[in-house]
Parts: C-alpha cells; sequence; structure tokens
C-alpha cells in the first residue's frame, strides 16, 4: 500500500465516523430521550439489553450523553431491579 492509498483509506475513515456521529446526534435530537425511556420501558425484560447496546453505541459514537442515558435507565427501571 502505497502512502497516497493509506492517505485516503485514514480520509475515508475520519469521514465515515465523522458521518455516523452526526446521524445519530440528529437522531437522538429527533426522537428525544423521553421517547427512549419509554422504548426501554416498552421492552419489558429485554429493557436491560437495549440499554447496554445503546451505552455501546454511546462509547463507539461519542455525540450520544452517556450520563443522561444512564439516569434515565435507573429512573425507568422499578426499585431494587437494577443489581450493580
Amino acid at each position: 500500500m502505497t502512502r497516497k492509498q493509506a492517505v485516503h483509506r485514514l480520509l475515508f475513515l475520519i469521514v465515515l465516523i465523522l458521518s455516523l456521529s452526526g446521524i445519530l446526534f440528529y437522531l437522538q435530537k429527533l426522537i428525544g430521550l423521553e421517547n427512549i425511556r419509554q422504548f426501554i420501558l416498552s421492552a419489558g425484560p429485554f429493557g436491560p439489553i437495549i440499554y447496554i447496546l445503546l451505552m455501546i453505541l454511546t462509547h463507539i459514537f461519542a455525540p450520544l450523553p452517556w450520563t443522561i442515558l444512564t439516569f434515565l435507565f435507573f429512573d425507568s427501571m422499578p426499585q431494587g431491579q437494577v443489581f450493580f
């Protein structure tokens, strides 16, 4: 691989990551946190799994606010159901 190809590949990855981050940020603003909370609650026993997947996304794509999602999760689960 030549230096020019390596630079093109790196630029492509940077643009891809920035594009995905922008799309996720826009979707989060469009959907709203209350709707995300309701979606987790409506999932029933799969709610914690959805929450874990959302947390993974917040670590991959920084624009999603993980702290707010954490508070939403603890607020939406019945008391004593979350074991940490």
